[in-house]
């Protein structure tokens, strides 16, 4: 499985990337620029962009010329999933972040031990994930009863 980067660095990045779509638009020198449906967007997008030092001007400009790379049903896909997270409640983007967080620390080999047992995962039917379900619900009730922690649900 092949990310892009923490959820954070997603919506970083795609909001530089909208950045840089509506500072294109600038040079049709045109009252509306085509392709901007909201005017009030479009100068928040103008006023983060005058605010960015010239470095992250540089990285915007970087940014943008890798998303000119990405193959399109890959923006696409990036895009849908940056519109999912943006409407999520704060508390599942919290639970998001803090999973990239954890996964970021985990070293190479723990990295590719995770994406072993995915695969693993998504090849077992479903009985047998009801099992390890099972098995899972058992060790966290023992586990509230030996440390006292509703966290174990």
């Amino acid at each position: 499985m092949r990310t892009y980067g923490s959820i954070k660095k997603i919506i970083l990045f795609m909001s530089i990337i909208l950045l840089i779509l509506s500072m294109s638009l600038i040079k049709a020198q045109q009252a509306t620029p085509y392709g901007v449906e909201d005017k009030e967007e479009y100068k928040k997008a103008l006023e983060k962009w005058k605010n960015l030092s010239p470095e992250e001007k540089q990285r915007v400009r970087e940014i943008h010329k890798k998303w000119k790379k990405i193959p399109s049903e890959k923006k696409k896909e990036i895009l849908d999933k940056y519109k999912k997270f943006k409407s999520m409640p704060p508390e599942k983007k919290q639970k998001i972040i803090q999973a990239n967080e954890n996964w970021k620390k985990l070293t190479p080999e723990e990295k590719e031990k995770v994406r072993q047992n995915y695969k693993k995962w998504k090849e077992m039917s479903p009985k047998e994930k009801q099992k390890i379900r099972n098995n899972y619900k058992k060790w966290q009730k023992s586990l509230r009863g030996k440390t006292g922690n509703k966290k174990y649900k």
